[in-house]
């Protein structure tokens, strides 16, 4: 008995004119698979995994998957809009921390920046 493969990947939305990301070739409507070996799954991540200077991007259209090496300067933008669905929302913990690097309250989830929206 076989196993169905999940491939998680997301929607760009946009490219921003003149990015790192057009430059590469990438095209609205194509999907994001990965960065740097790392499924992209929500805005969470691919902000995390494109924050570095040397990017390898996994993108899928109707032709297939391409690999792209980008190079930019660590912190730009990369120039994609992704697609707003239910699993491009912010992640909480159980605590009610949002986008943190790592909760405070010892949960062991891994986020991005500091915000709490509780106590």
């Amino acid at each position: 008995m076989g196993c169905e493969v999940l491939v998680l990947s997301v929607r760009i939305y946009a490219v921003t004119a003149g990015s790192p990301a057009e430059k590469a070739g990438i095209k609205q409507d194509e999907r994001i698979l990965s960065v740097n070996g790392e499924d992209v799954t929500d805005e969470i991540d691919y902000q995390a995994l494109t924050a570095v200077s040397d990017l390898t991007v996994r993108i899928e259209n109707e032709n297939g998957v391409r690999t792209l090496s980008i190079r930019k300067e660590e912190w730009e933008p990369l120039g994609l809009c992704l697609d707003e669905t239910e699993s491009m929302k912010p992640r909480h913990c159980r605590n009610k921390c949002v986008l943190w690097i790592s909760c405070p309250k010892e949960c062991g989830n891994l986020y991005t920046s500091r915000m709490m929206t509780g106590d």
